[in-house]
């Protein structure tokens, strides 16, 4: 059986290891870099998952659609 891990957990690690590692031997050029890179991986992952919620949540509203319509519309019409 196929295990599938958390990508954001490993981005995380990543950037705690970089930051680790600065902090033991220093700063440099190349060093910030990495993280930089690392950060930019970290941020595109946040999004894919964001997408990916998105997405989800329309797929569910098109097959049930909106049940609360007229429950909304009759509070909408009462606070008038």
């Amino acid at each position: 059986m196929a295990t599938f891990s958390n990508p954001k957990i490993e981005v995380d690690k990543k950037i705690q290891k970089i930051n680790e590692f600065m902090i033991t031997y220093g700063f440099t050029e190349e060093r910030n870099t990495q993280a930089d890179v690392i950060q930019k991986e970290w941020d595109d992952r946040c999004r894919q998952e964001e997408i990916f919620w998105r997405q989800k949540m329309r797929v569910q509203w098109i097959k049930e659609g909106e049940r609360n319509t007229k429950f909304f519309h009759k509070s909408t019409l009462s606070h008038r």
